[in-house]
């Protein structure tokens, strides 16, 4: 059986591990805006931090809404803290519509972004639907959280709206007629996905917490 300290060094371990930051995360953007279609949501970006210096991003459509390839926009614009030099790798189901972009782009009425996802397939208002996906990384190789992408457009003065993320689509709800527009990410939430590691320590300290008070408890009525 365990002696009282060892209770007490589980206890210890497991209480502690609540104290110890969750390595994954997720910040979900909801593409909320438009000075043509009012407010949406016409879909999501969700930023996921896949390692401490890989983040994934995943741009979703919601349903009736398809890129579009206008001209004046792109089928996703960010911004990232800093702006620093990165490395895109579109995932391997979107390489055939999708390349990657580094510079200077605008999407009106958002404003100027640093970085963006290009559509090859997109012409007017026909494009793919569903979900695009690549990742990000510094270059070199170094940290990259995804607290970094929370950085708005820089809006030229002259009543734009700043946003996180823009997408240049078409909202099928509006044809035939000017079904194409960009819209833009003006929110986000933040969500937290413990480690598997983390869960059992924390598990563990309270499994031990219980039978300590038992063990404590029952040489009280001896």
């Amino acid at each position: 059986m365990f002696r009282k300290s060892g209770w007490t060094v589980l206890v210890l371990l497991g209480l502690t591990s609540v104290a110890i930051p969750a390595a994954q995360g997720s910040v979900v953007y909801t593409l909320n805006q438009s000075a043509s279609f009012g407010s949406g949501p016409f879909g999501t970006v969700t930023v996921d931090q896949t390692s401490s210096t890989l983040v994934t991003v995943t741009e979703t459509l919601a349903a009736g809404v398809n890129w579009a390839g206008t001209g004046a926009g792109e089928a996703l614009e960010f911004n990232i803290l800093g702006n620093p030099a990165i490395s895109i790798a579109i995932a391997a189901a979107n390489v055939a519509d999708f390349s990657a972009g580094v510079g200077g782009s605008n999407a009106s009425p958002f404003g100027d972004f640093e970085y963006f996802i290009h559509c090859k397939t997109c012409q007017g208002g026909n494009g793919p639907t569903g979900t695009l996906t690549f990742t990000v990384s510094l270059v070199p190789s170094g940290t990259l959280n995804i607290s970094s992408f929370q950085v708005l457009s820089a809006a030229p003065p002259h009543g734009d709206t700043p946003a996180y993320f823009a997408s240049d689509i078409c909202f099928q709800s509006k044809l035939p007629g000017a079904c194409t527009a960009n819209v833009g990410s003006t929110t986000f939430t933040n969500s937290t996905v413990p480690e598997p590691v983390t869960s059992g320590l924390v598990a563990t300290g309270l499994v031990s917490l219980f039978f300590l008070r038992r063990r404590t408890a029952a040489k009280r009525t001896v």
